[in-house]
């Protein structure tokens, strides 16, 4: 089942300081890019207009239940970070929402950055450990991938951190502007990650090579 979850998914995490049923500390994070065929009042909930707005699946943990998320710290919300991502406040959403404050009838653009996820991904302390290993294998070449025998991908690059790649995001609507469809998030970020991969070794290549060209010169 997790693994089915986290196939090509962005993952946000929204708290550091939780625990497992079993009381052991953990993270919880939530898939940004799994969006379900079911809108918040569909699954049962009476949410107004605000709950016509479709349901992300955040994961498979959890006890059934849907987290709102949005960028508004004005309706009684609880900061996420500090990346301006803010959690709770239905009941002034819902009202809000309803007299057009916010959503389509506000006439203002931005004003509609609400997200519902269902669930969410829970990974213990260990486990990250263990995806931490797996990246630092990744930038230190250690997949045992060669790029002769595999389609000239070179270790360490992106291509090695198709399981696990962290990036820091700025902008708050990644979280709750953009309405990702499967899989379209993660090609984002992996995108601009590469992007930034090649740009750090052409100009570290372009460093080696004026090296080369003082040390050449100075040997005249």
């Amino acid at each position: 089942m997790r693994a089915s979850f986290l196939h090509k998914a962005a993952l946000f995490v929204y708290k550091a300081d939780a625990r497992t049923p079993d009381g052991l500390p953990s993270v919880r994070a939530l898939i940004l890019d799994r969006p379900s065929a079911f809108s918040m009042n569909e699954m049962g909930a009476d949410a107004g207009l605000l709950g016509e707005r479709p349901v992300y699946m955040g994961g498979e943990s959890g006890d059934d239940s849907a987290l709102l998320l949005h960028r508004y710290p004005e309706l009684d919300a609880r900061a996420v970070g500090g990346g301006g991502v803010f959690e709770g406040g239905l009941e002034l959403a819902k009202r809000a929402y309803g007299e057009g404050l916010y959503g389509p009838g506000s006439g203002e653009e931005g004003q509609d950055d609400f997200r519902f996820f269902f669930n969410y991904i829970e990974m213990s302390h260990k486990e990250l450990g263990e995806i931490n290993e797996e990246m630092e294998r990744g930038r230190r070449g250690e997949h045992g991938r060669d790029a002769d025998t595999d389609g000239g991908k070179e270790a360490g690059t992106v291509d090695e951190l198709d399981g696990w790649l962290c990036v820091e995001v700025d902008d708050p609507g990644v979280v709750v502007g953009e309405e990702w469809a499967r899989g379209q998030c993660w090609g984002m970020l992996r995108n601009a990650a590469r992007a930034r991969l090649v740009e750090a070794r052409e100009a570290r290549e372009a460093r080696e090579a004026g090296g080369r060209e003082v040390g050449v010169a100075g040997e005249g």
